[in-house]
């Protein structure tokens, strides 16, 4: 949950909202949702679980130790 938690984090970081085209951040239709995970003190677990599966999608964008801690 940690590990999910600190993916949205460091992509929020990156993130301007999808203002440019950068490859970098969530894409538009995920900013909102990747941001306010990102807000949170703590995620539930069904946060963590929709956390994990943005992390999948940018993955490029994630260190390799969070990953293999996030996928094994």
């Amino acid at each position: 949950m940690a590990a999910a938690h600190l993916a949205m984090r460091i992509l929020a970081g990156f993130c301007d909202g999808a203002r440019r085209k950068d490859g970098v951040g969530f894409n538009k239709i995920d900013a909102h949702v990747g941001h306010s995970l990102a807000r949170r003190d703590q995620l539930t677990n069904e946060q963590a679980y929709l956390a994990k599966s943005l992390a999948k999608i940018y993955r490029r964008q994630l260190p390799a130790d969070l990953l293999t801690e996030l996928f094994g």
